[in-house]
């Protein structure tokens, strides 16, 4: 038997061996996870022993995190938004930056009319963008978007943990292929954006577990904001807006590119670590 606070000392060595950049909150996160309880928890119960089946599912959980592989995929979900998705390997792990997106449009929708906006998204993944849209703004219908069914599963799912489902509709789709003749107010896309040959580069948390289909945007990074910017015009209502994810130093870039294709109101915003991360734009 082995109390709780020796399994977090243990765990925490490890995972500092092996060069883990957080091994305590790692290793307090997945036992939280199988314990079913808040890391503060452990403070109070530190002499707590645990029964050899927690620790053996602690341990392969350990193995899976020192192998590499994401907390996110472990446990098997993660926060955004202040709300909880559902997340496995067919989809990106949603991260902090892409707040930013979320907030802007957000912001953008409680300043319009009292009309119900029609918000499409493109890449929907685990539908973490369009679904937090649709949890904070009550007038909109959501249509989310993925050339991947796994991952409109996955969006399913959460979209019926929120309790939103009546206003969502899932359409698998290679972008706006099979999307129905229709105007939208708003399209958000946090599209494929890691060039080819940069994909070998990225962290092996990122390059070995997380969808490739997700984040090769071809050889300059740009090949799905060429395909929707161009498509998008056929899609959006006059004045409609469009918002995207981008990488750090694709903000000029992205909005030379909606320019060129006939937006205007274009703005580029800044994540926390001032890299440029939105760029959003209005059909002329």
């Amino acid at each position: 038997m082995i109390t709780i606070s020796e399994l977090l000392i243990n765990s925490t060595k490890l995972l500092r061996e092996n060069n883990n950049a957080s091994p305590r909150l790692d290793a307090e996160v997945m036992l939280g996870h199988l314990l079913n309880v808040e890391r503060s928890y452990f403070i109070i119960h530190s002499d707590v022993l645990l029964e050899d089946k927690e620790v053996l599912k602690y341990k392969e959980m350990m193995f899976r995190r020192l192998q590499g592989e994401p907390i996110a995929y472990i446990i098997g979900h993660q926060e955004f938004m202040g709300l909880n998705f559902l997340i496995n390997n067919h989809v990106l792990i949603p991260r902090p930056d892409t707040e930013k997106l979320v907030e802007y449009v957000i912001d953008y929708c409680k300043n319009m009319s009292d009309k119900i906006l029609n918000i499409l998204d493109i890449g929907t993944g685990s539908g973490a963008i369009a679904l937090s849209i649709g949890k904070n703004i009550h007038d909109c219908t959501l249509t989310l978007v993925d050339i991947s069914e796994n991952a409109l599963r996955v969006a399913k799912i959460n979209a019926e943990k929120l309790k939103i489902s009546s206003k969502v509709k899932f359409v698998l789709s290679d972008c706006f292929k099979e999307i129905e003749n229709q105007k939208f107010d708003i399209i958000v896309s946090n599209p494929p954006y890691i060039p080819s040959h940069d994909i070998e580069c990225l962290q092996t948390e990122v390059k070995t577990y997380e969808p490739r289909g997700a984040l090769d945007g071809g050889k300059d990074g740009l090949l799905f904001y060429r395909r929707i910017i161009r498509d998008a015009k056929n899609f959006l209502v006059k004045d409609g807006l469009i918002g995207f994810e981008i990488g750090y130093n694709q903000g000029q870039e992205v909005s030379k590119l909606l320019r060129a294709g006939g937006y205007d109101n274009i703005q580029i915003i800044k994540d926390l670590g001032r890299h440029d991360r939105v760029v959003v734009g209005n059909l002329k």
